[in-house]
């Protein structure tokens, strides 16, 4: 058996990604940018009336993505075939232009923003679909790499658009969803990512029900303080108090970049997921003691929270993809669906009760809402879905099939390579395809240690990634057949 020569740096997937095609991870941020300017842009509702009127719309169009989102999972076996059609796709660019023009250029909600909505609905939803499903093919590395520059790329674009007179950020606004298009018809697709050596468990599958309960909580918690920025400023304002929560989606972006570039794949996972519940009780704990303008870093904080949350379930969903076998989608059209679903209904119910009679006999029915929701996050977070299901998804602790073939083929290699005692009780658990903190806990040894065998290994196997590895035991595996 030969070996692969030696790659000299660990990294070279994510030095490769941000040099090579660097465009290609600008699909889904224009994606991100288009459905985020549409629905909180600064720019997108100025030429409406009131207020009331830039809460309907925003309702309606909630409303048009989750009911696209639910058409998509329940013709699931239809629509997937028609995702190969790169005609599907460029559709998508102009059912967008369309969609988004009818929404930026009213003055008010009505019949149009349905069907604005509906078609809006079915271009995020196709554009978003295509995304995750060639995430799913490619190497973890390189798909963090994505997500990163297009967090970033959406976060910057928002606040363009908001300093930028109305009408010029309207209709570039409107090109978005074009330039969206234009991205994933000329993206490569193919597969860079070794088969699964694992297959997914019921533990693992009753993890992914319990991730559901989360996404829909902190759904809910967000629409509540979307809704509730409504009843904290008048039109004059309203539009620079949304975009200072907005800072939550720049700052989201940017700590997904970096830690894209600094962390490892899995350490990526559970930092997003660390970071997002304890910023969302933060920010309702902070919109909750402080009142009107005071409160707006409690909003920053919500919706930091939860896009580092929604970042991580796309990652998530991505990997499920890749063990399971199923469709993008079936996996990503339901968490969408529940994403925007419990978002619309946090929304409305705080646009009711901050503007009708109710906040008159209960002043403080607002507060009572945020307090249940932030309870309801708080149960689901203790009880329903934790750090350690988290990790439990990333892992797939069902473990392989053939563990005795794979064990076979890593002695093998551990004899001709030269490995030490530690470093060939380390190979079996990367084979199969084991993160380093999973290996911390099984072999009980410090991270600095562990880490140090991997890069021991990866230089006596000569691979530069745990993908590397993992297809040189598969070749290993097969000369013994």
């Amino acid at each position: 058996m030969t070996l692969p020569r030696h790659s000299p740096h660990i990294d070279t997937t994510k030095r490769n990604t941000l040099t090579n095609r660097t465009w290609e991870s600008l699909g889904f941020g224009t994606v991100f940018a288009s459905t985020l300017a549409v629905l909180w842009g600064a720019s997108s509702f100025r030429l409406y009336d009131s207020t009331e009127q830039i809460a309907l719309a925003r309702s309606i169009l909630l409303a048009g993505y989750a009911l696209m989102c639910l058409v998509a999972y329940a013709m699931r076996n239809r629509i997937d075939p028609l995702l190969q059609s790169k005609a599907v796709i460029a559709s998508t660019g102009l059912t967008g232009f369309l969609g988004t023009a009818g929404v930026v250029f009213a003055h008010q909600a009505n019949a149009l923003t349905g069907i604005c909505a509906i078609l809006l609905g079915f271009t995020s939803t196709i554009q978003t679909i295509a995304g995750n499903r060639i995430w799913a093919r490619i190497q973890p590395e390189k798909s963090r790499i994505h997500l990163g520059l297009s967090s970033l790329l959406a976060g910057a674009v928002f606040f363009i658009l908001f300093l930028l007179p109305t009408y010029l950020a309207n209709s570039l606004t409107c090109l978005l969803p074009v330039a969206g298009t234009w991205i994933l018809l000329h993206t490569v697709d193919r597969k860079t990512r070794a088969d699964n050596l694992r297959q997914a468990g019921q533990n693992e599958k009753s993890t992914v029900f319990r991730l559901s309960i989360w996404t829909a909580s902190f759904s809910l918690m967000l629409g509540v303080a979307l809704g509730a920025l409504n009843t904290l400023a008048e039109k004059d304002t309203f539009f620079s108090a949304t975009a200072l929560a907005m800072l939550g989606v720049a700052l989201a972006g940017i700590a997904s970049f970096c830690f894209a570039l600094k962390l490892s794949s899995v350490r990526m996972l559970t930092s997003l997921d660390k970071v997002s519940f304890p910023a969302i009780l933060i920010g309702g704990i902070i919109m909750l003691s402080f009142p009107g303008w005071l409160s707006i870093g409690g909003y920053i904080f919500v919706v930091f929270g939860a896009v580092a949350a929604d970042l991580f379930m796309w990652l998530i969903n991505a990997e499920i993809v890749y063990r399971t076998g199923k469709t993008s989608i079936e996996v990503l059209a339901r968490s969408s669906f529940i994403e925007w679903f419990f978002t619309l209904a946090g929304f409305i119910l705080a646009c009711t009760i901050g503007r009708t009679t109710l906040a008159t006999f209960l002043p403080n029915s607002l507060a009572v809402l945020q307090v249940g929701c932030l309870t309801i996050l708080v149960i689901v977070r203790s009880f329903f879905y934790t750090q350690v299901d988290a990790l439990r998804i990333v892992e797939a602790h069902e473990g392989a099939k053939n563990v005795q073939r794979i064990q076979r083929a890593c002695e093998i290699i551990s004899n001709e390579c030269g490995l030490s005692q530690r470093e060939s009780e380390v190979l079996p658990y990367l084979a199969e395809g084991r993160s380093v903190p999973f290996i911390e806990e099984e072999l009980t040894l410090s991270q600095s240690t562990v880490k140090t065998h991997v890069r021991n290994i990866y230089r006596k196997l000569g691979v530069a990634s745990k993908q590397e590895l993992i297809d040189v035991v598969k070749r290993t595996d097969k000369n013994l057949v």
